[in-house]
């Protein structure tokens, strides 16, 4: 005879299980922020077609990208994206170009002058992005997704082809995440990334919660507690040159991007690398990075040469270079990079 009570207790349990399963699966089936590109893709079509918009002649180059980014809604100049010939009265094709990828919630001039600097070492043409969403009204980062950034380093690496031979990238917290994606990207589609140079590269954030970024629902929830995320500028120059106030839906493309770079393969990255970073940087793990170079240098294709930097008392622990927040730097990381391509 089947004891009442142990039935009653076993329909309890099943409910409670098929309940579990049921929002276990609801949990792992909701919204997270995704990273979808292949080279084949309709919106990476959409960015060659882009590319295939630049004008045939490069001298014509910096009057095309002015009126793009009017269009783009930007009003101060010295965010916008830039061309910067080695001989602005005869513009050609030179041996190397540089390119400057900024981190997030920057501008190009977070690190000025020292791409410009190496540029002109090199005799190299440079061109400076601005990523989507960067250098306008801080709502403005909470409209992109990881694939518009990564738009924008592929759409960086086709305007750098049209102005040198060799390649060469720079990139700066988050700029250095895209720079790595070019990186492990099939060799026909980085085909001219000789160089890249990682300035604090973002591999994680510093901040051990940032992995609840990429749950599920995350992006649904926590705007809904955090809307809105600020911090408060060094000097006037960061102020104007950095978005210090943007919706908290901006961090989660940048967590998403990041998280995908960093586990991808590397089984066929071969472009040489050098790497500075602050292994006490409040921003980003310095551990992660020490961790992705020492996988690099295991893989054995290619060894990393790394930097590892003590900011200057009272300059900037994770922007180590520039103008703005770590005059005192520029220099050496520009004599260093220029080492680095023309040894």
């Amino acid at each position: 005879m089947i004891d009442p009570r142990a039935a009653r207790r076993t329909k309890r349990a099943v409910r409670f299980a098929v309940g579990l399963f049921l929002l276990g699966t609801i949990f792992l089936s909701g919204p997270r922020p995704s990273v979808e590109w292949t080279d084949t893709s309709p919106y990476a079509a959409t960015m060659h077609v882009v590319a295939s918009a630049l004008p045939d002649s490069i001298a014509e180059f910096p009057q095309w990208f002015a009126t793009q980014e009017r269009a783009a809604g930007v009003t101060d100049p010295d965010v916008a994206k830039r061309v910067m010939f080695a001989d602005s009265v005869h513009p050609s094709k030179t041996a190397w170009s540089v390119v400057y990828l900024h981190g997030f919630s920057a501008t190009r001039q977070e690190t000025s002058p020292l791409s410009e600097e190496v540029a002109r070492a090199l005799g190299a043409n440079l061109y400076e992005t601005r990523l989507r969403g960067h250098g306008l009204p801080g709502d403005s980062l909470g409209h992109v997704q990881a694939r518009d950034w990564m738009g924008d380093a592929a759409f960086s690496l086709d305007v750098a082809r049209r102005l040198g031979d060799s390649v060469l990238v720079i990139g700066t917290s988050t700029g250095g995440t895209l720079g790595v994606w070019l990186a492990t990207l099939p060799k026909p589609v980085r085909e001219g990334l000789h160089a890249l140079v990682l300035i604090s590269p973002n591999f994680g954030p510093k901040d051990p919660d940032a992995g609840l970024l990429t749950l599920p629902w995350a992006e649904v929830v926590l705007p809904r507690f955090i809307p809105q995320r600020e911090w408060t500028a060094k000097n006037d120059e960061q102020k104007r040159f950095w978005t210090m106030r943007y919706p908290s839906a901006a961090l989660f493309p940048m967590q998403a991007l990041v998280e995908h770079v960093r586990d991808a393969a590397l089984s066929g990255y071969d472009v040489p690398t050098l790497a500075f970073y602050n292994e006490g940087d409040n921003v980003v793990d310095a551990k992660r990075t020490t961790t992705w170079l020492d996988a690099l240098d295991a893989e054995g294709t290619v060894k990393a040469q790394r930097v590892v930097v003590i900011p200057t008392t009272g300059e900037d622990g994770h922007v180590i270079a520039g103008r703005i927040v770590s005059p005192s730097q520029t220099a050496t990381f520009r004599d260093r990079i220029v080492a680095f391509v023309r040894p």
